[in-house]
């Protein structure tokens, strides 16, 4: 588990292993160097019943106590390709996005029913199912979108892909397997 912090409270995220978690951390450390408000300290442990564990202080907003990870010297040039990074962050969403529906479903039943929670997710607490619930709709929503619109690309460029231009000269065993691929996942034919 680690934090992500944010100006109006701490974001816990969860990850199924420590390569995940350090893959998360990896990639948002890298996004977020550039941020001029990024914290140097932070609070190691959770805040519950009115005060922080790590250092005991009663205030919630409150400044850190341990050293943030993750900072590079000032010296050293960061170059940072955002569509990668952003792509990496899209492909862990999209992996995960069925994981991220029964957690959905979870939080909406809490919310709403105040019913049981299920057992996947009964290691752990959620202390706002309402707000985990709009923030998980809106990464869904953010996700499907980006689907639609990468379907769209790959269509688009289908249909004005020409064989035996100069990017994809006849013979091009590539273009070959790209026409295939393309004309079984869509009904749209050269």
């Amino acid at each position: 588990m680690f934090q992500v912090i944010q100006p109006e409270r701490a974001l816990y995220i969860q990850a199924n292993n420590c390569v995940e978690a350090k893959d998360w951390i990896d990639i948002l450390t890298k996004v977020s160097q550039c941020n001029k408000k990024r914290l140097s300290m932070y609070h190691p442990s959770a805040y519950l019943n009115g005060h922080w564990l790590c250092c005991k202080a009663s205030s919630d907003s409150a400044a850190g106590c341990s050293p943030c990870t993750g900072g590079l010297p000032a010296n050293i040039q960061l170059d940072v390709d955002g569509d990668r990074e952003t792509e990496r962050i899209y492909s862990l969403f999209s992996t995960y996005m069925s994981k991220l529906d029964k957690m959905q479903e979870a939080c909406g039943s809490k919310s709403v029913y105040d019913g049981p929670e299920q057992e996947e997710y009964s290691g752990f607490v959620i202390d706002d199912p309402q707000e985990t619930y709009k923030t998980l709709k809106l990464l869904a929503a953010n996700v499907h979108t980006l689907e639609q619109e990468h379907a769209q690309y790959k269509k688009d460029k289908f249909m004005k892909t020409k064989y035996g231009s100069q990017e994809h000269p006849i013979g091009d065993k590539s273009f070959q397997c790209y026409i295939r691929q393309q004309s079984e996942s869509s009904s749209y034919s050269i």
